[in-house]
């Protein structure tokens, strides 16, 4: 048997070592993984409630719909529910879009250095990766603006970037999509969105209700610190049969909805780790997909 050869040449992706492996490996007995950005304190009191309570159900099947957590974040986001669906973190969501709508022959921008899942599912698909240098360490949009061309299909923006840590302002981000082909899907990516200084928010939905065909990804309990259940949101309509009924029919792995919903606002965990100058972990992220 023979895989695609379009992915043959790809990097085997090579996780961490697990904590406890690095204990016994250096005699410590404390250890934290920055790499991983997980957050020291622990996660989001409610969820652990929510997730002893689910252990009850465990036999059963998860709401793959997750209604309740879809009603939650359409009401908080100020989007229709119909617009929601989730997958299993971020990476799952990039690869859905990758796989939806992009083919053999394909373009699509992004910046060089960030976040290595936009180019890997591409290349999956046979995409052409099309990588422009930051700027000092800055997302260059007018050098990205100018790769764009007939063949492009999706522009990824990594805001802020990972792993620079540096944003671009919505004001620029706006003026982007503006300039953009209609035919052209931006996608910003938000993971780290909580960590900006409240002042640089970029309130991106907004964006994504006023042009439509850009996607911004967004993680709710990385604040919260909940990095067993993963859940991703993307807000669309006219994808949301494609990406869910067509691409993956099923989406979330286990009852992580209901403990989603009791994560969503960790304004208490939010402020404690904020006041001690620490990040949280990705643990179930949100994205949101215009149609």
């Amino acid at each position: 048997m023979q895989p695609k050869q379009n992915i043959v040449h790809l990097p085997v992706y090579q996780p961490g070592k697990p904590i406890e492996e690095v204990k016994r490996e250096l005699g410590l007995s404390h250890v934290i993984k920055l790499a991983s950005n997980e957050n020291p304190f622990g996660c989001s009191p409610k969820a652990k409630e929510a997730m002893q309570a689910e252990f009850a159900n465990i036999s059963l099947y998860p709401d793959g719909g997750a209604v309740d957590l879809t009603n939650v974040l359409a009401g908080d986001l100020g989007v229709n529910a119909d617009q929601i669906i989730f997958g299993a973190g971020s990476d799952d969501v990039i690869m859905m879009i990758a796989r939806a709508f992009l083919v053999p022959g394909d373009e699509t921008v992004m910046a060089t250095h960030t976040f290595g899942q936009y180019k890997h599912n591409a290349e999956v698909e046979g995409a052409v990766c099309v990588e422009v240098p930051l700027k000092d360490g800055v997302h260059d949009l007018s050098a990205m603006l100018a790769k764009v061309n007939g063949k492009t299909k999706i522009v990824w923006i990594c805001n802020p970037n990972n792993p620079t840590g540096t944003a671009v302002s919505l004001e620029e981000i706006e003026r982007f999509i503006q300039s953009v082909p209609k035919s052209v899907m931006v996608v910003l990516d938000e993971a780290y969105y909580e960590y900006l200084p409240p002042a640089q928010f970029s309130h991106s939905i907004d964006l994504v209700k006023k042009y439509g065909r850009r996607l911004s990804l967004r993680y709710v309990t990385r604040i919260s610190s909940s990095n067993a259940a993963r859940t991703t949101m993307p807000d669309a309509r006219s994808c949301k049969q494609l990406l869910i009924g067509w691409v993956f029919p099923t989406i979330l792995p286990s009852e992580t909805s209901s403990w989603s919903t009791s994560a969503g606002r960790p304004d208490r965990c939010l402020t404690r780790c904020f006041a001690r100058g620490l990040s949280c972990a990705a643990a179930i992220s949100l994205t949101s997909l215009s149609r």
